[in-house]
């Protein structure tokens, strides 16, 4: 099996030469970087035991992208809840200015008011707070709640960005800003050093324990 190690690698020279073709597709963006990454998790993406793709959950009228399975199809381990990488996600990191960066810590501090996340016991930061997450993580928690996930992770990610969300940390009863507290790790595929997104995205292995399991 390829190693993540090299699967990032060859991810990011993809994204390199071919960003334009990536940025114009959400499937294009499954297809090219997140399969092969969950591939490189352990997780078989062909087999409906382990990953069942565009999955109707509860009464949505929307399909989550993926969800993740241990331990039989009765109970999700985890859903992924995927959006295209659009061109200018490669370039934003760089153009990042002091003061955006300045606001995107004060509005987590905000958000981290209570102590609930202890920053020196997780990989999240809070450097990462885009538009799409801004965006999109409604939808995932809106899956967390229809597949009743009280104990695992919700994985949101454009295939650059990835956030994970320990549920366990996560009261089903609150809001959205509760649940942006449950984030445990961030990583940005693309620009962090090696080591970060290596460590980060190995907390969804398929083969490890995760929180409830």
């Amino acid at each position: 099996m390829t190693t993540i190690e090299n699967v990032i690698r060859s991810v990011r020279h993809r994204v390199q030469n071919d960003k334009d073709y990536l940025g114009n597709s959400e499937t294009r963006t499954k297809y090219v970087i997140i399969d092969r990454l969950l591939r490189s998790l352990r997780w078989d993406t062909e087999d409906p035991e382990q990953v069942q793709l565009e999955f109707m959950t509860g009464n949505s009228t929307k399909k989550a992208d993926y969800v993740l399975f241990k331990r039989g199809i009765e109970k999700p381990a985890g859903v992924v809840e995927a959006k295209l990488l659009p061109p200018d996600e490669i370039n934003k990191y760089k153009e990042r200015t002091k003061q955006k960066n300045q606001a995107i810590k004060h509005r987590h501090a905000r958000l981290q008011k209570g102590g609930e996340v202890n920053q020196q016991d997780t990989l999240f930061d809070g450097e990462v707070w885009s538009g799409l997450k801004q965006a999109h993580e409604t939808q995932l928690k809106k899956y967390v709640h229809d597949l009743d996930l009280r104990a695992e992770y919700g994985i949101l990610t454009n295939g650059n960005d990835w956030w994970i969300y320990d549920l366990k940390k996560y009261d089903l009863g609150n809001g959205v800003s509760a649940f942006a507290k449950a984030v445990i790790a961030e990583t940005s595929v693309l620009y962090d050093d090696p080591p970060k997104p290596i460590e980060v995205l190995n907390l969804i292995r398929r083969d490890i324990r995760w929180p409830s399991l």
